[in-house]
Protein backbone atom coordinates (compact mmCIF):
# COMPACT_ATOMS: atom_id res chain seq x y z
CA UNK A 1 0.00 0.00 0.00
CA UNK A 2 3.18 2.03 0.54
CA UNK A 3 3.98 1.75 -3.28
CA UNK A 4 0.43 2.31 -4.53
CA UNK A 5 0.35 5.93 -2.42
CA UNK A 6 3.72 6.79 -3.29
CA UNK A 7 3.01 6.15 -7.23
CA UNK A 8 -0.65 7.74 -7.31
CA UNK A 9 -0.51 10.39 -4.73
CA UNK A 10 2.59 11.25 -3.55
CA UNK A 11 2.60 10.36 -0.13
CA UNK A 12 5.25 8.19 0.79
CA UNK A 13 3.48 6.11 4.08
CA UNK A 14 0.61 3.29 3.61
CA UNK A 15 -2.87 4.26 3.83
CA UNK A 16 -5.87 2.53 4.63
CA UNK A 17 -7.49 2.91 1.44
CA UNK A 18 -7.06 4.22 -2.01
CA UNK A 19 -9.77 4.53 -4.74
CA UNK A 20 -9.21 4.43 -8.34
CA UNK A 21 -11.97 5.58 -11.28
CA UNK A 22 -13.90 3.54 -12.77
CA UNK A 23 -11.59 1.40 -15.61
CA UNK A 24 -14.99 1.14 -17.82
CA UNK A 25 -17.97 2.15 -18.49
CA UNK A 26 -20.47 0.54 -16.08
CA UNK A 27 -18.70 0.33 -13.22
CA UNK A 28 -18.42 2.43 -10.09
CA UNK A 29 -14.37 1.69 -9.88
CA UNK A 30 -11.80 0.01 -7.66
CA UNK A 31 -11.27 0.73 -4.03
CA UNK A 32 -7.49 -1.24 -2.57
CA UNK A 33 -7.82 -1.76 1.44
CA UNK A 34 -4.74 -1.94 3.59
CA UNK A 35 -5.77 -4.37 6.47
CA UNK A 36 -2.78 -3.56 8.90
CA UNK A 37 -3.55 0.37 8.66
CA UNK A 38 -6.88 -0.97 9.48
CA UNK A 39 -6.39 -2.98 12.00
CA UNK A 40 -4.40 -0.26 13.71
CA UNK A 41 -6.70 2.73 13.13
CA UNK A 42 -9.79 0.10 14.55
CA UNK A 43 -7.63 0.20 18.03
CA UNK A 44 -7.29 3.42 18.00
CA UNK A 45 -10.32 4.98 17.20
CA UNK A 46 -12.39 1.90 19.03
CA UNK A 47 -14.75 0.96 16.76
CA UNK A 48 -13.41 -2.42 16.28
CA UNK A 49 -12.14 -4.07 13.41
CA UNK A 50 -15.40 -4.49 11.58
CA UNK A 51 -16.80 -0.98 12.50
CA UNK A 52 -13.73 0.40 10.92
CA UNK A 53 -13.41 -1.58 7.87
CA UNK A 54 -17.18 -0.35 7.25
CA UNK A 55 -16.13 3.16 7.31
CA UNK A 56 -13.59 3.00 5.03
CA UNK A 57 -15.61 1.02 2.47
CA UNK A 58 -18.05 3.94 2.88
CA UNK A 59 -15.30 6.80 2.57
CA UNK A 60 -13.59 4.79 -0.65
CA UNK A 61 -17.17 4.62 -2.06
CA UNK A 62 -18.24 8.53 -1.58
CA UNK A 63 -14.68 9.29 -3.14
CA UNK A 64 -15.70 7.20 -6.40
CA UNK A 65 -18.87 9.14 -6.32
CA UNK A 66 -16.84 12.31 -6.39
CA UNK A 67 -16.87 13.74 -2.95
CA UNK A 68 -13.28 14.61 -1.89
CA UNK A 69 -12.41 15.69 2.00
CA UNK A 70 -9.69 17.51 1.20
CA UNK A 71 -11.06 19.83 -1.38
CA UNK A 72 -14.30 20.71 0.19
Amino acid sequence: MKRLNKLYRGKNYATDILSFEAPEEGTLGELVLCLPTIRSQARRTGLGEKGELGYMLVHGVLHMLGYDHEKT
